[in-house]
């Protein structure tokens, strides 16, 4: 019975110790870019305009431009503006397609920049507290998308 207490013991002190995953890398060490951070806005009202945020590290190759793909509840406006690690503004061109976004930049992001997004008055159809954006990134020398995954943004609204 001791040596069972032991054993979990022992098991439960390695998970409650083992580091955790952080969002950062060293350059070299991945292929892609990764979503470093999402959040949506603190409203009070329901269905008034909402804004987004997200935070990307770009690895790897050079970031020529990216795809956000908004739900279908959501109505994304040409308010999208994009900052670096030291926040100034970029320089891009925003193509709007229906539901999806294309930032293409002016200057490719280089490997090892962190840069946020910024969307503004986002229009909500629904009062979903759960939004999932798509995310796809063109790299330089590359002729394809590269889809790097769903981004789940919680909005926490005050519903009135």
């Amino acid at each position: 019975m001791k040596k069972l207490m032991y054993a979990g013991a022992l098991v439960l002190a390695s998970v409650a110790f083992a580091p955790t995953a952080q969002a950062a890398g060293i350059a070299g060490n991945t292929r892609v870019p990764h979503v470093v951070s999402a959040a949506g806005s603190m409203n009070n009202a329901r269905f008034q305009p909402k804004s987004y945020a997200l935070k990307l590290h770009v690895m790897g190759r050079a970031l020529s431009a990216l795809t956000i793909d908004a739900p279908e509840q959501l109505r994304l406006s040409q308010q999208i503006t994009v900052k670096d690690q030291a926040g100034k503004p970029l320089d891009v061109t925003l193509t709007m397609n229906g539901q999806k976004a294309t930032i293409a930049f002016a200057q490719p992001v280089e490997p090892d920049t962190t840069i946020q997004i910024n969307m503004s008055n986002v229009h909500a159809l629904t009062d979903s507290r759960i939004w999932l954006f798509g995310l796809e990134s063109r790299l330089v020398g590359l002729n394809a998308d590269i889809p790097l995954g769903v981004i789940r943004i919680d909005d926490f609204g005050t519903r009135l």
